[in-house]
């Protein structure tokens, strides 16, 4: 229910769900004496903790929900970032998601807070990763905060090994878990650069974890998530909401980050957004991500898998993170997408790269896990099915699987 919605050309009123204002005609008004009077009230009102956007999730595990961020939430994000990243003014950024994608917030408030050049790259420039490269160089593009989709596909490519973009100073990753084989091929095609993972649900303002690599990682080694990002505790609950420093826990956030609930849906918001499992003597919300993880034994938080990839067969409980962390690291694999039909408790793999046989597959596979483990199924596809924020695709990959 949008009160008015500001387009980038004239568009014609064929509807009455909300007025259309012309970005031309947007910039060009001029403010009247009554309105001057109204404007400057509105602004005396405003605070910080007022809503700064709503972003919508993607919906692939059910009905899109709109996270609503306060600008303080922004500022705070902001200001970390550029603390931790050190974007200046003579720094390029190549925005590769999408602005309906929260992690666009860091491209263009990094933009804004340190007068940064951002080059929004388009979607097909990504098609040719070779053209997307002299991009990249003849645009001087020293930066990327690019969803770890978009670096495994270009780690894919081979393109890193011929022509590596050296420029690059800075290079962080976000949105799913990165296998460490993709990183360890752009860690070595740019050797001087700094590498972060950044871990983060929209609920709590695009990021609420952080890791700077600073060693070297085997390609069966899981980046580490880190550490909490400023104004933000990170913590693991159990199945009954209380805090653990042992084990594999849900994870937790609070403070400022923490979003503001689902736009015109309470319900949803107080099954997530809940009070402190610490205390009950004030309002402390925290945000539970649905995301598992455990702390290794540098007080790291590493990633396990989302909870509802969490199955139970034959009554193993199983992760499918896992068993996707295995198979990646098959050289004919590329990419990986594992999912669970309930109804024929199967669990089936659809990967890229070249055609291997589930003989062979599970043969190599068998180095890295049991056999309950093992996948029940295994599809080829040309190319992976991604959302349209650069997840795998899994509600789609079980569709495909129960249309064959």
């Amino acid at each position: 229910k949008p009160s008015a919605m500001i387009t980038m050309k004239n568009i014609e009123e064929s509807h009455n769900f909300c007025k259309l204002i012309s970005f031309d005609e947007a910039t060009s008004y001029r403010l009247k004496p009554d309105d001057q009077i109204v404007f400057d009230r509105i602004r005396h009102e405003f605070i910080d903790t007022n809503p700064c956007y709503i972003l919508f999730t993607s919906g692939s595990t059910g009905t899109p929900k709109g996270v609503v961020i306060s600008h303080r939430a922004v500022i705070d994000l902001t200001e970390w970032l550029n603390q931790v990243t050190m974007i200046n003014s003579d720094d390029t950024i190549g925005n590769q998601t999408p602005f309906f994608f929260d992690a666009s917030v860091k491209d263009i408030y990094q933009m804004l807070k340190s007068g940064a050049t951002l080059y929004v790259l388009q979607p097909q420039s990504f098609v040719f990763t070779r053209d997307l490269f002299a991009l990249l160089r003849n645009k001087n593009i020293t930066v990327v905060l690019w969803a770890a989709s978009a670096i495994a596909m270009v780690a894919n490519s081979g393109i890193l090994e011929l022509d590596p973009p050296r420029q690059l100073r800075l290079i962080t990753f976000a949105g799913e878990q990165l296998f460490t084989k993709h990183l360890n091929q752009w860690r070595k095609a740019c050797p001087e650069a700094t590498f972060i993972n950044l871990y983060g649900p929209t609920e709590t303002t695009v990021d609420c974890l952080y890791y700077v690599l600073d060693r070297e990682f085997s390609d069966d080694e899981i980046i580490p998530l880190g550490y909490p990002c400023k104004n933000k505790e990170v913590f693991l609950v159990d199945d009954k909401n209380r805090k653990i420093t042992e084990g594999t826990g849900e994870i937790c956030v609070r403070g400022t980050g923490v979003g503001l609930g689902y736009f015109n849906d309470k319900e949803k918001s107080e099954e997530v957004f809940i009070q402190n499992p610490d205390h009950d003597f004030y309002r402390d919300f925290v945000y539970k991500t649905g995301d598992l993880a455990y702390y290794n034994n540098n007080g790291e938080l590493v990633f396990v898998s989302r909870k509802d990839h969490q199955i139970k067969r034959q009554g193993h409980r199983i992760e499918l993170g896992e068993i996707e962390a295995s198979l990646i690291l098959i050289d004919e694999i590329k990419e990986i997408g594992c999912v669970f039909d309930s109804e024929s408790e199967k669990i089936i793999a659809f990967f890229t790269g070249k055609e291997v046989t589930t003989r062979e597959l599970n043969k190599k596979l068998l180095r890295h896990l049991p056999k309950i483990m093992h996948p029940d199924k295994y599809i080829y596809l040309d190319q992976m099915l991604y959302t349209r924020n650069g997840k795998v695709d899994k509600q789609r990959l079980l569709e495909r699987y129960k249309g064959l």
